[in-house]
């Protein structure tokens, strides 16, 4: 089922009305009638390598219904994950940052005690 014409058949008939006229002998006794005189019969067919593509074109449009779903599901899962790495970046560049003040700081600290190395500060705060 396509919807689709894929044969085509055009038929014309031309009649004439046959009736008894008194002023021609022939057509003295002549029932009432209509008679056809004339016929036309034209047929398209649609060939089988045309009806092969439209039934692939037909299975093409049903299928697209699928195919533009899993595309829009796939678009959004996209979105998603770019919108949680780009979250998370920002959170470890913010960390970082606090952790290089953190640093900073130390290394301040450990330039005013006595020049002692910033890990021995570090193993003093874990103590």
């Amino acid at each position: 089922v396509t919807g689709l014409p894929l044969d085509a058949v055009a038929r014309a008939q031309l009649n004439i009305l046959l009736q008894p006229y008194e002023n021609i002998a022939m057509f003295n006794n002549v029932p009432k009638i209509i008679f056809p005189i004339l016929w036309l019969d034209k047929t398209a067919k649609l060939p089988p390598e045309y009806i092969i593509y439209l039934k692939i074109l037909l299975a093409i449009s049903q299928k697209g219904i699928y195919l533009s779903t899993g595309l829009m599901i796939l678009g959004v899962i996209m979105i998603t994950v770019s919108y949680i790495k780009m979250h998370h970046t920002r959170n470890s560049r913010e960390k970082n940052k606090e952790t290089q003040k953190t640093y900073d700081v130390l290394q301040a600290v450990s330039s005013l005690n006595n020049n002692k190395p910033i890990e021995e500060h570090i193993l003093l705060e874990k103590k």
